[in-house]
């Protein structure tokens, strides 16, 4: 799954690239009234377009830095999808899949596979504890076992009465009982 997440990152950094480079003649060199009234919220507010572009998408590793960044928290995506906007509304269709598909698809079945594995790690701690408790249990019998063992004085196999009650004396099997 992480491997599939780095390919569909990267086809989607190739493709926001390569229409960059088509579509970058088109930005205005000034920012938009929108543009300037986030310019608060983002790290770039006193860069040109063109620089943001160039800062979030400039080489094919820092794009998919943006994107990755996008998805784990560390960059607004808004922020991020915003300077490629304005090359054209195709930019904020891209962002939009790319965002619903990392976040609903790919991240949730990551996440599906860690809870598989941790349920899967209790189920063989389960395992573990049941095979303990059967190893306890057949320890105990060979004890008990071995405490009638040496109560049958007269080699009979059997116990007695007589030995029986001396038996029920003994301290090392009261403990047992």
């Amino acid at each position: 799954a992480l491997l599939v997440m780095c390919i569909f990152m990267y086809v989607v950094s190739l493709a926001i690239m390569q229409g960059i480079t088509d579509d970058i003649e088109k930005v205005q060199p000034q920012n938009s009234p929108c543009a300037r009234a986030l310019a608060m919220f983002s790290d770039t507010a006193e860069q040109t377009p063109i620089q943001e572009i160039a800062t979030l998408y400039g080489s094919l590793p820092r794009s998919m830095m943006t994107l990755f960044m996008t998805v784990s928290g560390g960059l607004e995506w808004r922020a991020a999808a915003e300077p490629v906007v304005q090359l054209g509304a195709f930019y904020g269709v891209i962002w939009t899949f790319y965002t619903a598909f990392m976040v609903f698809g790919l991240l949730n079945v990551l996440t599906g596979i860690f809870v598989d594995s941790a349920m899967d790690v209790l189920a063989n701690d389960k395992d573990n504890m049941i095979q303990s408790q059967m190893e306890e249990r057949w320890n105990l019998v060979n004890a008990i076992t071995a405490v009638f063992r040496r109560s049958d004085t007269d080699g009979s196999g059997f116990v007695t009465a007589q030995e029986m009650d001396l038996l029920l004396q003994d301290r090392e099997l009261l403990a047992y009982l």
